[in-house]
C-alpha cells in the first residue's frame, strides 16, 4: 500500500498527490527547501463568455452535404464556420515554500512515501546527527492540507515558509503573527498550450478570486512575521503543525464572484484549529478509509516491495516476478479517484486536480470523447459509486447549458455537447481540427 523512494522529487512529475475532491498539493519531500504546489477545484480562467455560434444553423446542411459527396476537405471548412472559442484552462493555485535551517548538509538516510490507505505522505531523513520527520494529508472532513514537523532533538526546527504563484497575487497581513494569507485572481483567458497566441493569457476583473491561508503552530520555540510581513519564521521548535486552507470566489457558472474566498478559506482555517494534529489525523483517517478500504486485491508478494523503491520496481517490472506492484498499482487508480472525485465537489479532470501550468496541457480540461469517461471507469466496479457523484452532476448541468448549444447550432430539441468541456459546462465545438473539435 505505499510508494516509497529513496531521493526527493527533482520535477512536478516526481512529487506525491494528496487530496481531498477539493483541494489538491503535490508534495516534493525537499530536505533544505519543502515545495507544497497547491489546487482548488474551481480555479479555473474565465468566466463562461458566450460559445454558441448562431451561424452553424446554416452551415451545418453544407457540411452534411459534402461529407455524403465525399468532398471531405470541404466539410471540414464548413465545420470550422460551426465552431465557437476555445475552452478555458484549469489553474495552479500556487506554491507553499519551506526554507529550513538544517544542522548539516550530510543526508545519511532518507525516505518518502506516499501510503496510499491512509491518504498521506512520510519523509524520514537525518540531518547532522538529528532525524526528522514530515508528515501530511488532506483532509476531507476538515478541508485543509495538514503538514507535521517532528525531531528527536528538542529546538531542531527552524524555517521560513512564503507563498508564491505563477496567477496575479499578493500576501496580505491578516490576523495574528502565525497567520500568512495569499490572495489574488486567476486570468480570464487561457489559450490552449497547442494554439499559437500573442496574448495566450490574459486577465481582466472578471476572474475567479482565491485566497489561501497558512496557520502556523509551534511547540517550543518561536514565531514571527519576518521581511516585510510577507513570510512566517520558525525558530528553535520542539514540533511544528502547518494548516493550509484555500478558496475561491466561484459560486457557479453564472457567479463566478459570488462568494468571499478570504472568509471561506478562514472557515475552514478556524474550524481545523480546534483539533490537535491526532484528531486531524484520526478524523481524517476514518474518513479515507470508508471508501478506501472497501476493496482488497492479493496478487501474491515479492521481496521486492520491502528493499526497492517504487521507481526501481518499475523499471524491472518486465524482467521480474513482481505480482504486487500490479496490485498496488491498481489500489493506486482508486486512490487517485477518492482524492480527486467526491461528493460535491468537481468531476476529476485531465489530470485529476493537480496541475502547475498557466496553459496545462489540453488545458486540463474535459475531455469528453474518452478521457473524462476513463477517469471514472473504475467508479462502480472498484465499489466507489460516491466519487461518481461530482460526474452524474456534471452531466445534468451540461445538459441545461447543451440545451441552448442544440438549439442554436443545430435547431435541435434535447441537448448536446463536444469535445471539450470545462468548469463553465461549455457545450458547443470548440476551435481547433473539425475531426476533433466537432465530436
Amino acid at each position: 500500500m505505499k510508494l516509497w523512494y529513496d531521493k526527493p522529487a527533482t520535477q512536478w512529475v516526481e512529487a506525491l498527490p494528496l487530496g481531498n475532491g477539493r483541494l489538491g498539493a503535490m508534495v516534493f519531500g525537499g530536505t533544505a527547501t519543502e515545495r507544497i504546489a497547491l489546487n482548488e477545484d474551481t480555479l479555473w480562467s474565465g468566466p463562461a463568455g458566450e460559445w454558441d455560434n448562431p451561424a452553424a444553423l446554416e452551415a451545418l446542411p453544407e457540411a452534411r452535404r459534402a461529407a455524403l459527396e465525399g468532398r471531405y476537405e470541404d466539410a471540414s471548412d464548413w465545420c470550422k464556420q460551426m465552431q465557437g472559442p476555445y475552452g478555458e484552462a484549469y489553474m495552479p493555485l500556487g506554491d507553499l515554500l519551506i526554507d529550513f535551517n538544517l544542522p548539516g548538509d550530510d543526508l545519511p538516510i532518507y525516505q518518502r512515501e506516499l501510503t496510499l490507505d491512509s491518504a498521506s505522505t512520510l519523509q524520514l531523513f537525518q540531518s547532522g546527527g538529528v532525524a526528522y520527520r514530515r508528515e501530511a494529508f488532506v483532509s476531507t472532513p476538515d478541508q485543509v492540507f495538514v503538514l507535521r514537523l517532528t525531531a528527536n532533538t528538542p529546538g531542531s526546527i527552524s524555517f521560513t515558509a512564503r507563498w508564491e504563484s505563477k496567477l496575479q497575487y499578493a500576501v496580505r497581513k491578516t490576523g495574528e503573527d502565525t497567520l500568512l494569507t495569499m490572495t489574488g485572481q486567476a486570468p480570464t483567458r487561457s489559450a490552449p498550450n497547442y494554439v499559437r497566441s500573442e496574448d495566450p493569457v490574459h486577465y481582466s476583473d472578471e476572474g475567479i478570486t482565491f485566497a489561501a491561508t497558512l496557520s502556523v503552530k509551534a511547540e517550543g520555540g518561536t514565531v514571527r512575521r519576518t521581511g516585510e510581513g510577507d513570510r512566517l519564521q520558525v525558530e528553535g521548535a520542539d514540533s511544528v503543525t502547518l494548516l493550509v486552507s484555500a478558496a475561491t470566489s466561484f459560486a457557479g457558472v453564472d457567479s463566478p464572484r459570488g462568494l468571499d474566498p478570504f472568509a471561506l478559506a478562514q472557515k475552514h482555517l478556524d474550524g481545523a484549529s480546534h483539533y490537535s494534529y491526532t484528531e486531524l489525523y484520526e478524523r481524517h483517517f476514518a474518513a479515507h478509509q470508508a471508501l478506501f478500504g472497501r476493496v482488497t486485491l492479493d496478487l501474491g508478494a515479492n521481496d521486492a516491495e520491502a528493499y526497492l523503491p517504487t521507481d526501481s520496481r518499475i523499471r524491472r517490472f518486465h524482467d521480474s516476478d513482481d505480482p504486487a506492484l500490479t496490485a498496488l498499482l491498481f489500489q493506486y487508480g482508486r486512490y487517485l479517484l477518492i482524492t480527486s472525485s467526491r461528493p460535491g465537489t468537481q468531476p476529476a479532470n485531465l489530470q485529476g486536480i493537480w496541475n502547475q501550468e498557466l496553459r496545462p496541457p489540453w488545458s486540463s480540461n474535459y475531455t469528453l470523447n474518452i478521457n473524462a469517461e476513463m477517469n471514472y471507469w473504475l467508479a462502480e466496479t472498484a465499489n466507489l459509486s460516491e466519487c461518481h457523484e461530482p460526474l452524474l452532476r456534471f452531466v445534468r448541468e451540461l445538459a441545461e447549458t447543451g440545451a441552448k448549444t442544440a438549439r442554436t447550432n443545430y435547431g435541435c430539441g434535447g441537448w448536446t455537447a463536444h469535445h471539450n468541456s470545462d468548469l463553465w459546462r461549455r457545450s458547443a465545438p470548440v476551435g481547433g481540427n473539425p475531426c476533433w473539435a466537432n465530436w
